[in-house]
């Protein structure tokens, strides 16, 4: 089954691929996030697709970003040049809050600064 790649910002058509059959449920396909099996529209001279509210719509083709400075993923984040998914933020911004209560804890039960 052919799938559409989109820029989850912009809607912008970034590429074709192939989904995959779901295992789970045969006759079924998977799409990925950022992907519809919603065919683009054949465009006009300088036109170029955007995927918005479940429609493709037609604009002018967006300007090229350079690489080095594209965002990272909303999914992801860096700590010293290295990526990091989410769950590993979330579990080290949820250790940080617990080394801080604790010290909350300590200064109200034992006096301690």
């Amino acid at each position: 089954m052919q799938i559409y790649h989109y820029d989850p910002e912009t809607g912008a058509l970034i590429g074709t691929g192939t989904a995959e059959a779901n295992p789970m449920e045969p006759g079924q396909f998977l799409v990925p996030a950022y992907a519809t099996t919603v065919a683009p529209p054949e465009l006009g001279e300088g036109e170029y697709p955007y995927f918005k509210a479940g429609v493709w719509e037609t604009g002018s083709q967006p300007d090229e970003v350079p690489e080095e400075e594209k965002n990272p993923a909303p999914r992801h984040r860096y700590i010293d040049g290295e990526k990091i998914s989410e769950t590993t933020r979330a579990a080290l911004e949820h250790a940080q809050s617990v080394e801080e209560l604790r010290d909350v804890m300590a200064t109200i039960l034992l006096g301690r600064e």
